[in-house]
């Protein structure tokens, strides 16, 4: 048998997955493939990796809302979203408020 290659990488992420190496059945002293080694070609074994951790941020703030009612006291209120750097799709995973809000 040649050196086991090396583990695979996990075939999930997150939740447990399964990794897998591999031999190959040779002649001493020669790279082409032989048969009739005694053992397994490859080998498999539980695994479990964690997902990578994506780059998230806040975009900018929008303007702020008109004052909720007029001639006394109000709120007003103004979002943010949370996305990948680049990306104008929304994303999980920012810290801190998605809305803020004042009197006015």
């Amino acid at each position: 048998w040649s050196k086991w290659k090396p583990w695979t990488a996990c075939s999930k992420c997150g939740v447990p997955g399964v990794r897998m190496r591999n031999r190959t059945c040779q002649k001493p002293g020669s790279p082409r493939q032989a048969i009739g080694c005694v053992g397994k070609e490859r080998e498999t074994e539980a695994c479990f990796e964690s997902c990578p951790t994506e780059q998230v941020e806040w975009s900018k703030w929008k303007p702020w809302t008109a004052c909720s009612k007029c001639g006394v006291p109000g709120v007003r209120m103004r979002n943010r979203t949370c996305q990948k750097p680049g990306s104008p799709r929304q994303a999980i995973g920012c810290v801190g408020k998605e809305r803020e809000t004042e009197a006015c």
